[in-house]
């Protein structure tokens, strides 16, 4: 077997800076690391600063190289994308997204297509087609910077709540769970094909 690392986010009595949160009385999430060999996984080991801060960090997506992390931190119910690269054997200090992120509205869950130069992301910004919706931005031609976020609009997006998307590797099929599609209740998980 290859070695294999598992990225995920937990909530524990370890969480950095120890506190709880005041809106759910709940420790604050943390990024976690477990490595596995020879197929058994190891123990879980915590991220340390500057990737875990003393609020919610949760982990969202990571390129396919594994080179890079989006992160999601959280704060008094709003909430903002980051990004770090990993290098010289260690994450760079998370930078905002700042194209993706707007002001007081809240981004959320994230998935990168395979040549890293697409992004499908949740957000409750103005010009959706309900509270949160599913969002897109393409990276300029030098894959330098994020163009301005397209709603993906009313045929995937609906008047309820979208949550939790993610691309396949070749880029047709888009999954995400939604409250609307005529879900059987709460979300459902729905896909939809690129033309």
């Amino acid at each position: 077997f290859e070695d294999s690392l598992l990225y995920f986010t937990s909530r524990r009595d370890i969480t950095t800076g120890g506190k709880i949160n005041p809106y759910n009385k709940l420790y604050f999430e943390d990024i976690y690391l477990s490595k596995a060999k020879r197929g058994k996984w190891g123990n879980a080991e915590q991220l340390d600063k500057p990737i875990n801060t003393k609020h919610n960090d949760a982990i969202v997506d990571i390129s396919p190289d594994g080179g890079e992390i989006c992160i999601y931190r959280g704060h008094k119910g709003s909430g903002d994308l980051f990004n770090s690269q990993f290098k010289n054997g260690y994450w760079n200090k998370p930078g905002k997204m700042r194209k993706l992120n707007k002001g007081k509205y809240r981004e959320s869950s994230v998935s990168v297509s395979r040549d890293s130069m697409t992004i499908y992301f949740i957000s409750n910004r103005k010009g959706g087609q309900g509270r949160q919706d599913i969002w897109m931005s393409k990276k300029t031609i030098d894959g330098g910077k994020w163009q301005k976020p397209i709603n993906l609009g009313p045929v995937v997006n609906t008047k309820y709540d979208e949550e939790t998307v993610e691309i396949s590797e070749d880029g047709r099929d888009l999954f995400f769970s939604s409250k609307g599609h005529n879900s059987m209740g709460g979300y459902d998980v729905f896909k939809t094909h690129r033309n």
